[in-house]
């Protein structure tokens, strides 16, 4: 029992870097920074900022243009970059990395779309 816990846990350690490599060569390939948001299926304020800001023309304009954005469920998915350490827990936070794979700015909380915008660099 204890060899298929430190399998699994390994498994998911490889996930997350293999993941973190595919991230930054696409960032690197498209001259994109990353934008990772941390959220939860029961998050009330997630989907608040689901609905009300992330579904925005102007906001989703901006991420496709300036981001390669994704959405990690942090109650089933490891979060990419080693950015367990810089979580916390709270949901939804918005992380900011380069292609290099360095966190810029951490963002936690649900925002305003104009809050948002100033946040993420209009």
């Amino acid at each position: 029992m204890k060899f298929i816990a430190v399998f699994l846990c390994l498994l998911v350690t490889v996930f997350a870097s293999n993941f973190s490599n595919t991230l930054s060569k696409e960032a690197q390939k498209s001259h994109k920074m990353i934008l990772i948001e941390a959220t939860s299926a029961y998050c009330g304020y997630c989907i608040k900022m689901k609905k009300e800001v992330l579904s925005d023309k102007e906001v989703k304009e901006l991420i496709e243009k300036k981001y390669i954005f994704k959405e990690i469920m942090v109650d089933s998915q490891k979060l990419p970059f080693g950015l367990e350490k810089e979580f916390g827990g709270m949901t939804p936070t918005f992380f900011i990395i380069d292609s290099n794979g360095k966190l810029l700015k951490k963002i936690p909380g649900s925002w305003s779309k104009s809050d948002f915008l100033d946040f993420i660099g209009k």
